[in-house]
């Protein structure tokens, strides 16, 4: 280590040394057998060394340790016991473990100490590796630990990996070398057909024969002949920048047949691949794949070329270059050289009348070899830097036009190769694979295309050039970002290509974050006065707008509009919003990935790639929902409960594990984690995106919606959250922008500090009834002043919690010092910390209690905390409460202790009260911070995420697209895209629909699609039945929701139904109009479709309050109803209806269908144009109804945006529209 000169020096012969730029050492450690070291390169990232060789770095050990590993575990039929000789850093063990198959994973090393320092330093490469239970790590030595540990047929192993070091350092490693230990593998330690690798150090391709140079590679290919025989034994090579050399690795079995699968194609390798790993980890790999694999394997024609050049025989060498048996790789390298030396060139120009030849061979070789982009940079490069060797034809020195005159500029030969391949590798990503060639013709249509992309962009193409070969260089999935070593303005261009910047007319705002080494959108770059006064909340609405911009989903106009804020809010102005993140809990979540499952299926019938179908933001699902408590009041109450909990729902559980694999962005929380809004306050919030990140990321405010109403109890840390339909969060989770109203915002001044006595609920009742008498729906509301200081986050978030009960959209509180304490306290690292403080501040998003408070709408609340008081709440509804001091007497309350009753009388005689012996908030809070700490979060979410013994042995179908059993029914393909076409048809007006119910104020979701107990007798029951499930396994309408024909049958179920069309009587019934019969709703809704009738529903206020539940929408949508004609709507389920096609219709103040003589047995009439709507457009609905022949209703579609899903005929079929048509 060169500390003056800030670089690191690896010997690698006598004269040649391998020096890498070092921004800092990270940590230092030395063990009884070596010296640890952990440094930030700037080339590599962070990279371990180990007595001055490097052993792993992180932008490339994936290449390393996927290459090491895969290959033999596909060579096996089925892996369960996996042993590892060395593999300190736990990244072997990682890539092990991702198949399924793995039953055991041993791993054994000398070195405890670099174990540890890796555990400690180096949790990228070991995630979750010593917490999984399949795992186990000895520190002995390799070989010993086998001899003393293997002593039966059970004990043996499938695969023995040996990530050891060379044979030629020194040390003990040399011995698990030779041929003895190999005939000993074989004989004692492998199982029968077992695969036996290692790495087999550097291979020297460049300059063969050099007598520096040793030659261990082919020595232990040798070795491993002389064990196992000349057929059963493959070696192969891969490239690992860091490691100077391509590094070579020997597997070998006594079963030929195994390895004879290495020959099958490219596509049947990644398929198995798939199957073995599933398609989430499979898209996960950074380097390996069936393409790299036949890459791998086809061996190098080094020494030949070498020879070649070593006696000048061009005429050879011409020969080699055109031979289909000598790699492109290599023929590329020649070329290189070539193009360097003087007799070189002039042989190139001697090759001219050859060169199409040459090239079309290299041609093939892309898809046989697969030819890497860099070395058909090299190919290009060594004829277009032979001026006379330029020929007409095939001329490389092109001009790439960009679309502004003035920025045509000439690209000579290499920059055009560093452009193509630029260009290759992240379209090669976008396929799954890592950075590898294509056809010569794909990669130069790109290159086209990316070339006009950045017209106006200000940039000439040669630093276009330059900057896309960077990004390219530095392999697009690292760990790395480019720009965090590769410092000049072209390079740091390289970041701004992969995140659009260039496109986005508020680049100026994009800088660096101080010293952090990350990067954001600073507002204050917009030069506007009127960002100081908007509310914190609608900062967060601002950033993502400017972020976002790019003149098409998002426009500079939604900008200005959202600066604007306190105009537009008043005049209803839409503008979008793209959240950073979904949460759903399983209720909600079956649906939704029901819905993705079947969006898949329907994307493949209109011939798209259903691959395509993936959540594109973070998509977090905790299953929650689904337990009940039948046992209780004993220390097993819980086992069984969870144990009842996986027999009743394993195959929804199937469902859900399947979906983790299948999707990318889809993590599942597993069931017995928690709530799932505690699990987002203490796990999953991250409060600033990218903030856990060491560098490189772009930092903006952690953002969500969810499918639960209260979604909002995320608002107390900081975090812009609320609850969004199941439809609508199914759009946000493929990319779409909620469209929303720019809200008002309530501001809330909180003074003083809470009172002994007085608890969080006190306080949330008093503001819950205070913004009930403001009236607060569909508004934001922001608390500040110097009293939320001194409320915990427990008490926001209660507070945040109730945001539903009180109208608002969201209750939210700015991030201070107590929200970063919260967030160390609950295991979040330091650093992240940090990163979190140092943005919010930066960006002015950070919560100051000074004399600079923003502008809010009206009047400021205002609220002493010392003032409150304990008050009791209900019994039916939060808003029914009194104070506890005057309760009236002979009311029994439950588990009720109140202060104004002595709990005895002391030894002096006095009485003593609660309130004499009830901690204060301070010594509770003080308490907490002493006995809550981090590594309790930590070690239990570990815990319930990879330990949970259950949901690790549940077994799961596997595959990108569901296979749906017909005999299912708990998961069900809906037809909700069985007819959708690349284009919708034109709406259809409703003609005669009949009135399917006539309801009340205050229908609830629960009312529409209850989550309760299925009855026997009900149309749910009795398909159930129908289906060989007893009424003991009837689970709830909840459980089922993965099953539309369950669903369907569940509409208006719930027992306490009140239809006016029934005549007083309560239940879920309705009558059929037509014969006047009393039947259950879902049976006159079948009736009504057999007979080919439209159907609308009649309501009061409030139509659909209550939690979120997307089969409210759904339930109708399927049973015929097109309109829902109502006094008022819940902001989330009108929402919902929208999003599957029903029209929300509203009656005109002060009137509902009593006032105008309507009962629900007339037939309706309203005329939907095609569908062409506008916001706030009134129609005429026409009845028969001889006291009401007409009336005008409000169209309920409040955005532009709506309109259009409602021409499409749902959300989600316009987002598969969309998709698909990009796709054609």
């Amino acid at each position: 280590m060169d500390t003056v000169n800030k670089c690191y020096r690896e010997k690698v012969t006598p004269s040649l040394y391998y020096t890498v730029g070092v921004d800092k050492v990270l940590a230092e450690g030395k063990s009884d057998f070596q010296d640890i070291l952990l440094i930030q390169s700037k080339c590599f990232g962070r990279t371990l060394v180990l007595d001055n060789q490097v052993q792993s770095c992180e932008t490339d050990e994936a290449c390393y340790h996927e290459t090491l590993v895969h290959p033999a575990m596909l060579a096996h039929p089925n892996p369960k016991r996996v042993y590892i000789g060395g593999g300190g850093e736990g990244a072997t063990a990682r890539e092990i473990l991702k198949h399924k198959s793995v039953e055991a994973c041993v791993m054994v090393d000398l070195d405890k100490k670099v174990v540890d320092f890796c555990r400690e330093h180096m949790t990228q490469w070991n995630k979750g590796v010593f917490e999984d239970p399949r795992f186990t790590c000895y520190y002995e030595d390799a070989y010993q630990w086998l001899v003393d540990n293997v002593k039966t047929d059970a004990d043996k192993f499938d695969v023995i990996v040996m990530d050891i070091c060379d044979p030629l350092d020194a040390g003990p490693g040399w011995k698990l070398y030779t041929v003895e230990f190999y005939k000993e593998v074989l004989a004692k330690f492998l199982n029968k057909g077992g695969i036996l690798v290692t790495q087999s150090t550097g291979v020297d391709l460049s300059y063969p024969g050099n007598p520096e140079v040793t030659d261990p590679y082919l020595t232990i290919r040798n070795t491993f002949k002389a064990v196992f025989g000349e057929d059963k034994v493959r070696s192969y090579f891969a490239d690992i920048p860091s490691f100077f050399y391509p590094w070579g690795f020997t597997v070998g079995s006594e079963d030929a047949a195994a390895l004879a699968k290495y020959d099958r194609s490219a596509e049947e390798i990644s398929a198995e691949l798939k199957q073995r790993i599933g398609e989430k980890k499979f898209n996960e790999l950074r380097h390996y794949d069936g393409i790299t694999h036949k890459h791998m394997m086809a061996l190098p024609k080094a020494r030949e070329i070498h020879q070649a050049f070593k006696r000048k025989d061009w005429a050879c060498l011409e020969d080699i270059l055109v031979r289909e048996e000598v790699t492109a790789r290599n023929a590329a390298t020649a070329l290189h050289r070539l193009s360097k030396l003087k007799r070189g060139s002039k042989f190139l120009c001697s090759t001219r009348s050859r060169k199409e030849e040459i090239l079309g061979k290299l041609e093939v070789h892309l898809n046989n070899d697969c030819i890497e982009p860099q070395f058909l940079s090299n190919v290009l490069f060594a004829w277009s830097s032979v001026e006379d060797a330029l020929d007409p034809g095939l001329c490389f020195n092109v001009r790439v036009v960009l679309e502004e005159d003035r920025l045509k500029e000439r690209l000579d030969g290499q920059n055009l190769a560093n452009l193509l391949w630029a260009v290759a590798s992240p379209v090669a990503h976008c396929e799954g694979y890592a950075a590898r060639g294509r056809l010569l013709a794909m990669v130069v249509q790109h290159a086209v295309a990316t070339a006009s992309k950045f017209g106006g962009s200000g940039l000439s193409a040669r630093e276009i050039a330059i900057a896309l070969w960077s990004l390219g260089a530095g392999y697009e999935k690292n760990l790395i970002d480019p720009v965090a070593w590769l410092g000049s303005p072209s390079h740091v261009l390289a970041r701004d290509v992969l995140i659009g910047r260039i496109a986005n007319p508020f680049h100026k705002c994009y800088k660096a974050l101080g010293t952090t080494g990350h990067y954001y959108y600073d507002l204050k770059e917009l030069g506007d006065a009127r960002l100081e006064r908007l509310p914190l909340s609608i900062r967060v609405l601002l950033e993502s707008a400017v972020r976002n911009c790019d003149e098409f989903e998002v426009k500079s106009s939604d900008v200005e509009n959202i600066l604007n804020w306190s105009k537009t809010s008043k005049t209803q102005t839409e503008i979008p919003f793209k959240p950073a993140r979904v949460i759903l809990q399983d209720f909600t979540g079956v649906p939704a990935v029901v819905d993705f499952a079947a969006m898949r299926d329907a994307m493949a019938r209109l011939g798209g790639d259903s691959g395509k179908i993936n959540p594109l933001v973070p998509v977090d699902l905790v299953i929650d929902h689904s337990v009940m408590a039948d046992y209780s009041r004993n220390a097993e109450a819980l086992e069984k409960n969870q144990e009842l909990e996986f027999q009743r729902n394993r195959e929804r559980f199937g469902f859900l594990k399947w979906g983790a694999e299948a999707f990318n962005n889809l993590k599942i929380v597993p069931p017995g984690s928690g709530i799932v809004h505690q699990v987002n306050l203490e796990y999953l919030a991250r409060v600033v995106m990218g903030a856990d990140q060491r560098s490189g990321a772009v930092l903006y405010p952690d953002s969500l919606v969810g499918t639960d109403s209260h979604t909002t109890m995320i608002d107390g840390l900081g975090v812009a959250g609320w609850g969004v339909g199941g439809i609508e969060a199914e759009a946000v989770m493929l990319g779409q922008a909620i469209s929303m109203v720019l809200p008002e915002v309530v501001g809330f001044r909180l003074t003083g500090k809470l009172p002994p006595g007085a608890t969080a609920t006190d306080l949330v009742l008093t503001c819950t009834n205070m913004l009930r008498k403001r009236g607060v729906v569909g508004k934001f509301v922001e608390f500040f002043g110097p009293g939320c200081a001194n409320l915990s986050l427990a008490d926001r978030a209660t507070i945040a919690n109730m945001a539903p009960e009180y109208g608002g959209t969201m209750g939210f509180f700015g991030v201070d010092e107590k929200s970063l304490n919260y967030l160390l306290q609950t295991g979040r690292s330091r650093g992240t910390v940090s990163n979190v403080e140092a943005y919010l501040r930066a960006q002015g998003l950070f919560q100051l209690y000074g004399n600079n408070e923003p502008e809010y709408s009206g009047e400021v609340m205002e609220l002493d905390l010392s003032r409150i008081e304990p008050c009791v709440s209900g019994p039916k509804r939060e808003q029914a409460n009194a104070r506890s001091r005057t309760v009236s007497n002979g009311m029994t309350y439950a588990a009720l202790m109140r202060e104004c009753g002595n709990l005895g009388i002391c030894t002096g005689g006095e009485a003593v009260y609660l309130k004499d012996i009830w901690p204060t908030s301070d010594e509770i809070a003080k308490i907490e911070m002493e006995c809550v700490r981090p590594e309790m979060f930590r070690d239990n979410y570990a815990k319930v995420i990879s330990q949970n013994k259950r949901w690790n042995e549940l077994q799961a179908p596997s595959g990108s697209q569901f296979e749906w059993n017909s005999h299912s029914t708990y998961i069900t393909n809906p037809p909700f895209f069985a007819k959708t076409e690349l284009k919708p048809a034109p709406v259809e007006s409703i003609k005669d629909a009949y009135c399917l119910l006539n309801l009340g104020d205050s229908i609830t979701t629960d009312h529409i699609s209850p989550a309760g107990k299925i009855t026997a007798e009900s149309p749910g029951g009795r398909y159930l039945i129908d289906h060989g499930v007893e009424p003991k396994d009837f689970n709830s309408y909840g459980s089922r929701r993965g099953n539309y024909l369950v669903m369907a049958r569940g509409t208006f179920a719930n027992i306490r139904l009140v239809n006016k069309l029934m005549g007083g009587e309560v239940g879920p019934k309705t009558e059929y109009v037509p014969t006047g019969e009393k039947m259950f709703v879902y049976d006159a809704a079948e009736k009504y479709m057999n007979d080919g009738k439209q159907l609308v529903i009649l309501a009061g206020a409030e139509y659909g309050s209550g939690s979120s539940r997307d089969w409210a929408a759904k339930g109708p949508s399927l049973q015929g109803v097109k309109a829902v004609i109502a006094k008022s709507y819940e902001r989330i389920h009108r929402s919902n209806l929208v999003g599957m096609g029903i029209l929300p219709l509203q009656f005109p103040d002060g009137v509902d269908a009593d006032s105008l003589g309507l009962d629900g047995r007339e037939c309706y009439s309203i005329d939907v144009n095609g569908g062409d709507l506008g916001v706030g457009q009134m129609l005429t609905v026409r009845t028969t109804s001889k006291k009401c022949p007409q009336f005008e209703a409000l169209v309920r579609l409040d955005t532009e945006v709506e309109l259009t899903y409602f021409k499409h005929g749902g959300i989600l079929q316009y987002v598969l529209r969309k998709l698909a048509a990009a796709a054609e």
